[in-house]
């Protein structure tokens, strides 16, 4: 049986990293860097938003959701924009939908389709739907066409949508249609111009279809055209700048079109213009935010430019932004209280934060509640943000902020109250929070759960007299005092 990860792989994987992980860890010896720490996401487990081993990393250029395949608990989890945990799908085994070890990710942008590849025992491709709801798969064990030897990276072309897989044990890397056909492959054995020893990541240039592949063991990066046309290379080993150290996965920035290749042994993300010429890099070895204990996939967002950086040797994901480029605003919500009763009302809170040193405008979001959970009567509104409009229909399921300025570093806060109509719990994320100048990225979610009222005990119904039982009553009671009477008479008389 042949189990591979980033860490593991006993058909090649020993000589390919003999340097493991008690090799000397290599310092990054530029100064500058173009990226700067955001946030980091993931912890070791396997709960929700858990990884062991996770390795291919894809960003949905629309929802800018980031989607990882988490290779050692064999399923993929899906993540908001911050790294807030949204969903995940698979489980262990060979059936439709199952892994034994998810491994490369991609996803398609229009059909917005999550292409997984299926290392070890499966040795296989898988297409699910948005949600993870499985489609189709294709593949098998071997060395012929649309067979594959130890599946590692996967992309998309954006125009044709054929799906490019690497077939790293077999030193090459076919095309498939977007069904999953069998086009064409290219690549073989070997350290000349085209040739492999153990290719892993793969990406391709939305404007100029060039495929940019990562030659792991042979410690470079070759890039073909659009038809697998061998054009140029760049890398060699070594720890200098624009050298690596085993590179694993690589992605491409749609705006600038810089190559950002993750270099695994020497901890940290080298950036190169589309020809292959060293720009820069970020990261060092550690365990703290913005360092790196063997970085593994990356993936660009194609809106903010953001880089996600995956590492399985701390079972986390990193995010990156772009040094001096302008930041989306941030946004946090929270329900007043996380419990109530059915049609009653607590408020719902939103907190905007410009991060950046200029004022941003148009900064603005919708949130559309839960079925069930509406905006009260009346709705409650207090607070404000930035001079914009805040639209919030009493009745309505529909929260909506547009036209706001936020000055550098300036915060704002509102509030509407909103009801629960039935007994449930309401997990409420937010669309995309946005501005003119930093575009679309965060979202916030905040859960809410809706008890049934509390029973009363039934109350026993009054029973009115009648008339003849009314007098009866007096007339008892006329006797009793006649008797009263006549007894301290005679007790007087004795």
């Amino acid at each position: 049986m042949k189990v591979c990860h980033v860490f593991h792989c006993t058909s090649f994987r020993a000589p390919m990293f003999a340097l493991g992980l008690a090799a000397a860890l290599f310092a990054s010896a530029a100064s500058a860097q173009t990226y700067v720490f955001l946030s980091t996401f993931g912890s070791t487990g396997s709960g929700n938003g858990q990884f062991r081993l996770p390795e291919g990393v894809a960003i949905d250029p629309t929802s800018h959701n980031i989607v990882v395949a988490d290779a050692a608990n064999d399923r993929v989890q899906i993540f908001d924009s911050t790294g807030t945990f949204l969903a995940k799908f698979g489980s262990s085994g060979s059936g439709n939908g199952q892994f034994t070890n998810s491994n490369g990710v991609a996803i398609d942008p229009t059909s917005h389709n999550i292409v997984v590849t299926d290392d070890s025992i499966n040795e296989r491709v898988q297409i699910f739907g948005p949600a993870g709801a499985f489609i189709t798969l294709f593949g098998s064990f071997g060395s012929g066409d649309a067979q594959f030897s130890a599946v590692q990276g996967v992309a998309i072309d954006p125009t044709s949508h054929n799906i490019l897989v690497v077939d790293s044990g077999n030193a090459r890397v076919q095309i498939f249609s977007s069904a999953g056909t069998f086009i064409t492959k290219f690549g073989s054995f070997g350290s000349g111009n085209g040739q492999f020893d153990h290719p892993f990541g793969v990406a391709i240039d939305p404007t100029s279809h060039n495929i940019v592949v990562v030659d792991t063991n042979n410690n470079r990066v070759q890039i073909f055209d659009s038809a697998g046309n061998y054009l140029r290379q760049f890398g060699s080993n070594g720890s200098g700048n624009g050298q690596f150290k085993n590179p694993i996965g690589v992605a491409i920035d749609p705006v600038s079109h810089n190559i950002a290749v993750a270099d695994f042994l020497n901890d940290r993300v080298q950036v190169f213009d589309s020809t292959g010429t060293y720009l820069s890099q970020f990261g060092s070895s550690g365990t703290g935010n913005g360092q790196f204990m063997r970085p593994a996939w990356v993936a660009i967002d194609p809106s903010s430019q953001n880089i996600v950086v995956v590492e399985p040797g701390q079972d986390r994901a990193q995010i990156f932004a772009l040094q001096g480029a302008t930041l989306p605003p941030t946004i946090t919500k929270a329900f007043g209280a996380a419990t109530i009763q059915v049609n009653t009302s607590t408020s719902l809170g939103f907190t905007i934060h410009n991060p950046n040193t200029s004022t941003l405008t148009g900064v603005g979001f919708n949130d559309t509640l839960p079925a069930g959970l509406l905006i009260s009567t009346p709705n409650g509104l207090s607070g404000s943000c930035g001079g914009g409009t805040v639209t919030a229909i009493a009745g309505s399921g529909s929260i909506n902020l547009s036209n706001a300025t936020l000055a550098a570093s300036a915060s704002c806060t509102f509030s509407v109250n909103v009801t629960p109509t039935a007994v449930a719990t309401y997990n409420n994320v937010t669309g995309n929070v946005t501005s003119n100048e930093g575009g679309s990225t965060a979202t916030a979610s905040a859960s809410l759960t809706a008890t049934a009222a509390p029973v009363l005990p039934p109350v026993s119904p009054t029973t009115i007299p009648t008339l003849q039982e009314w007098a009866l009553s007096v007339l008892s009671l006329m006797l009793l005092a006649a008797g009263g009477v006549a007894l301290r008479s005679h007790r007087k008389r004795g």
